[in-house]
């Protein structure tokens, strides 16, 4: 059995899922006393890819702010604080969750987060060539990139998605579980 994780918004490392790994593999032995070889799992991580653009979302709302108090010099001196108060809270936001987000919504970043979980897939599927099940489990926007790769029709001919559909074509897929929290 192989299991495809497919992770959220603001994850930092590729072994975000070990703990869920870990409670499925003891809670399937209960089950049925099963190998460890008979349960693969695989995290499809594309975390580490636009790390350098989700600052710019930061950047721009600076250069608008400091806009904003040149054209209004009256408002500057009372909303400075106020505004900077949560400067590090918003822009922790703002990185781990709209920056993500925001990212894959580009459809050539979208395609490449796509890409890299295609060829994860690949590796995974090669590695295990006796297993013809499948299982996904996705978290968050994982399940909207998970939505895109297997059911989208508003996706370019070319995309990596179809591949993917391809490749599931020659497995079966058992389940497919979303956890949106």
């Amino acid at each position: 059995m192989l299991v495809f994780f497919i992770h959220g918004v603001g994850t930092k490392n590729c072994f975000y899922p070990k703990t869920l790994q870990t409670n499925i593999i003891k809670g399937l032995a209960k089950i049925k006393p099963r190998t460890k070889t008979e349960i693969q799992t695989c995290n499809g991580y594309w975390g580490h890819l636009f790390n350098n653009k989700k600052s710019q979302t930061n950047n721009y709302l600076k250069k608008d702010f400091n806009l904003v108090c040149e054209k209004h010099q009256q408002y500057y001196k009372f909303l400075y604080h106020d505004i900077y108060r949560y400067k590090d809270r918003r822009e922790q936001l703002i990185n781990n969750f709209l920056g993500d987000f925001l990212i894959y919504q580009n459809p050539e970043r979208g395609r490449t987060i796509r890409k890299v979980l295609l060829k994860q897939l690949n590796l995974f599927i090669k590695d295990h060539p006796e297993h013809k099940q499948i299982h996904f489990i996705a978290h968050s926007l994982g399940s909207l990139i998970l939505w895109d790769i297997l059911f989208s029709d508003m996706l370019t001919s070319d995309d990596p998605a179809f591949l993917f559909r391809e490749k599931l074509n020659q497995l079966d897929m058992v389940i497919l579980c979303t956890v949106i929290s």
